[in-house]
């Protein structure tokens, strides 16, 4: 019988970030691996990023020690103020000078964007923890960058299939603490396709049909 561990977070992200820039690091395995957390340490997304963000790398960079004692790894971190200019130059520095393996976070998608580039030029590599674009995975997505985080897509589309469908599943407002914790899970992993459906057979049936008509006013049925 196979006994399943639960792995946290961010010791899959420090494991993978690792793991992403071991190839690149073979060669010369007495150096260790450089990871550059990029983030808004003092403005808006500063409190779900920032601070928190380095502590969750550092943190991760830690559980991954301690399993892997022979891979040494380090952190260094940078403020790019929400410029793309300036995290495009931060970033530049890192990978030329600095010895940096990869780039994390990165909560503004227009740097993700130029720092994706950048990373495919350098043969480097990019996490993006904090910025929310769906075309980092779409239209701009690259071999040399990951995005671990909702996008626009997956938002958008969760709520709509949560709180605006016609049926028996619709969620009502207002709603308590609970409710809304489990119906913010729900839209994160309805948005990315997966079924959250735990209805019995008969509501999933009801669900299935035609909501009603919507009423009609002074100016005609809503569009």
């Amino acid at each position: 019988m196979i006994q399943q561990t639960p792995i946290a977070r961010r010791t899959l992200l420090g494991a993978g970030a690792a793991a992403a820039a071991l190839p690149r690091r073979s060669h010369a395995a007495e150096k260790p691996i450089r990871i550059g957390v990029l983030s808004d340490m003092t403005g808006p997304y500063a409190a779900n990023t920032g601070p928190g963000s380095v502590l969750g790398a550092q943190m991760a960079v830690e559980d991954f020690s301690r399993a892997h004692p022979g891979i040494k790894a380090e952190l260094v971190q940078a403020d790019f103020q929400l410029k793309p200019d300036v995290a495009l130059a931060i970033a530049t520095d890192w990978f030329d000078n600095k010895g940096v393996d990869l780039i994390t976070d990165v909560p503004l998608s227009s740097a993700a964007f130029a720092l994706s580039d950048l990373a495919k030029a350098k043969d480097k590599v990019a996490i993006f923890t904090g910025a929310a674009s769906a075309d980092i995975t779409g239209t701009r997505c690259g071999p040399n960058h990951l995005h671990w985080v909702h996008d626009t897509w997956s938002m958008s589309h969760g709520v709509a299939s949560l709180f605006g469908r016609g049926d028996a599943a619709r969620r009502k407002l207002p709603m308590s603490a609970e409710d809304l914790l489990e119906a913010e899970v729900l839209i994160y992993l309805r948005g990315l396709g997966f079924s959250t459906d735990r209805r019995p057979a008969g509501q999933k049936e009801q669900a299935d049909q035609k909501p009603p008509p919507l009423p009609t006013g002074p100016w005609g049925t809503p569009k």
